[in-house]
């Protein structure tokens, strides 16, 4: 890969070049590094897709959400749409039952620095719930403040359905034994 520039800098009487200085750059390295991220991005997204994991950024200053494609996904959100613009319009997403936790969990990490693992449910725009284990982490500049928070959000819906089955058996069994002592 070459990029190459040039200008003519005499004519003739005729208005014909006659001259003309310019370069040629060897860029090979630049546009195999480009090829090399263009697939690192392509397998990350391939990955997340299959793990049913998104990944977000908070910039705190900006009050700015930036979200990984899988995230739409996960909230049931149509991309077209954006991210949610404010922290606020974040929080309607969110179960009315965890959006204190979730604001509260948020807060701290902010003033704190502390990391944190949290489960949260959420109502896609169609009203489907869907459960979330979500890790979010503090970044820091130079100076020590505290400038954005980083985190994944796994879509847990399956596994949290398959735990209410088995409890609903569990409970069933539980009933049904009960009977059966009782008939004894």
């Amino acid at each position: 890969w070459v990029i190459c520039s040039g200008q003519v800098i005499e004519w003739d009487v005729q208005g014909n070049p006659l001259r003309m200085i310019g370069c040629h750059v060897n860029i090979t390295q630049r546009k195999q590094a480009e090829e090399q991220m263009q697939k690192s991005d392509m397998h990350l997204k391939t990955a997340q897709r299959i793990a049913k994991l998104g990944s977000w950024e908070f910039d705190i200053a900006a009050e700015q959400i930036i979200w990984s494609e899988e995230m739409f996904h996960i909230f049931g959100r149509d991309p077209a749409l954006g991210t949610p613009a404010t922290f606020d319009e974040l929080q309607t997403i969110f179960h009315p039952d965890d959006r204190a936790l979730h604001a509260e969990t948020v807060q701290t990490t902010i003033a704190t620095g502390q990391p944190y693992d949290k489960e949260f449910r959420v109502y896609h725009a169609d009203g489907t719930l869907a459960y979330l284990h979500v890790k979010g982490s503090a970044m820091v500049d130079s100076t020590g403040n505290i400038t954005h928070l980083l985190g994944t959000a796994l879509d847990i819906s399956d596994r949290k359905q398959a735990e209410q089955k088995i409890q609903q058996t569990v409970t069933q069994l539980t009933a049904t034994n009960q009977e059966i002592l009782d008939w004894l």
